[in-house]
């Protein structure tokens, strides 16, 4: 199965939008961050690419400006 995975620099905001996914009852895990990324805080939020449209939807209504990007798994 196709994962999609969310980075941000921030352990607190990756944490953050972790809180948002599950208010709207989106299945979500915890993941460490993959070592291609490059970036980050070490840990990641990783969600089924069949939520990618609620996924984005989540990001996109909060502010979360350590972001860096999505990556495929």
């Amino acid at each position: 199965m196709s994962e999609i995975i969310t980075v941000f620099k921030s352990r607190t905001q990756t944490l953050l939008f972790a809180k948002a996914l599950r208010a709207k009852k989106i299945p979500y895990r915890i993941v460490n961050t993959p070592a291609r990324a490059g970036v980050g805080c070490g840990i990641s939020v990783s969600v089924s690419h069949f939520y990618e449209n609620p996924l984005r939807e989540t990001l996109r209504q909060g502010v979360y400006p350590s972001f860096v990007g999505f990556f495929r798994s």
